[in-house]
């Protein structure tokens, strides 16, 4: 008798097989696109927290500068001392009248904004130039310490690339005087004030004393001196930035910008992500507040709240990028 067989009868338990992988695939499809809906992706962020602006009282020379960019200080410690020039006649000596306190602020700003142009363009350079090696295959094609070095370099790009832009950005707000605003004062964080006014940055202006000399108001630590000893000051014009001491494990903070639509999925107490370049890190953490929105509003300001870093890892002011996830199951956000 001919052994017959039925058409697809072998093939059974393989069709079964494959069923089973296409619905667990569609499930995971769909779990992840329902996470990925809960997602919202910060237009701009920023670590939040104080820092002290230090300007002389009235015009003049700076004498001394008696610190040094990343030390720590104490407070009332002398940091600078300034000479004050009086009257239409020293003024001028110094090139300085009033008309040509504009001109100059002018020609400063021109200046400036050439820089950072300078340091976009080399920051993009090294980042083209590490990812280059990364197609090459990283580390294991062209050495850990070539690569390190790359690293290194597109982060002090981009570290330059940001104090530039903060430095123009912080001059062309003093010529259009608005850098003098007390308690408060618009620095090179007003351009990411949102809608509303709700600061990123607690500013506090800090002027030299009678006899012109700078003391630390806290104890801290000096993040940037863009004056530069014989400058000519005038009384908006930044000599340096002082970041307060940090005391205890304070949580670190993030003051973020998200688009408007997200603020009907964002609440209180969702998942949040942050990612830093410089240093390169993520961080978990949840999200504190969300503000409604103003009429008119673009976006929507939420404060979102990490674990603690060492001093000095983060600083206000710097700027990151953050994600909060809107769903989860189970604590469980992302694959």
């Amino acid at each position: 008798m001919a052994n017959t067989t039925v058409p697809g009868k072998k093939s059974g338990p393989f069709s079964l097989i494959i069923t089973v992988m296409l619905v667990i695939s569609l499930g995971v499809a769909l779990v992840w696109l329902w996470l990925e809906m809960g997602r919202s992706y910060s237009l701009k962020a920023m670590i939040a927290g104080t820092i002290y602006v230090m300007t002389p009282h009235s015009p003049g020379i700076l004498e001394s500068i008696d610190v040094r960019d990343g030390q720590k200080v104490q407070q009332g410690q002398q940091l600078a001392r300034i000479r004050s020039v009086k009257g239409h006649e020293e003024l001028s000596r110094y090139g300085q009248s009033q008309e040509g306190l504009q001109e100059s602020a002018r020609e400063r700003e021109e200046r400036l904004r050439k820089i950072y142009e300078a340091k976009v363009l080399q920051h993009v350079q090294a980042q083209l130039q590490r990812r280059d090696m990364d197609m090459q295959g990283g580390k294991a094609a062209v050495g850990t310490e070539a690569y390190a070095s790359a690293v290194q370099r597109e982060q002090t790009a981009g570290m330059e690339k940001g104090l530039a832009r903060d430095e123009y950005e912080a001059s062309s707000l003093a010529r259009a005087g608005r850098g003098g605003i007390s308690g408060q004062r618009l620095t090179m964080a007003d351009s990411l004030i949102p809608t509303g006014g709700q600061a990123w940055l607690h500013v506090i202006t800090c002027q030299a004393q009678n006899n012109n000399v700078l003391l630390a108001p806290v104890s801290g630590r000096i993040a940037g001196i863009p004056a530069h000893r014989g400058q000519m000051l005038l009384s908006e014009d930044t000599v340096m930035v002082l970041l307060p001491e940090r005391r205890g494990s304070a949580p670190l903070r993030v003051t973020a910008e998200f688009p408007l639509a997200a603020f009907s999925k964002i609440k209180a107490g969702d998942i949040a992500l942050m990612r830093s370049t410089i240093p390169q890190l993520t961080l978990h953490g949840t999200v504190r507040e969300v503000h409604a929105p103003v009429s008119g509003a673009q976006s929507v300001l939420v404060h979102l709240q990490f674990p603690s870093l060492p001093e000095g890892v983060l600083s206000p002011g710097q700027e990151v990028s953050c994600e909060i996830h809107g769903h989860s199951i189970f604590g469980f956000s992302e694959f």
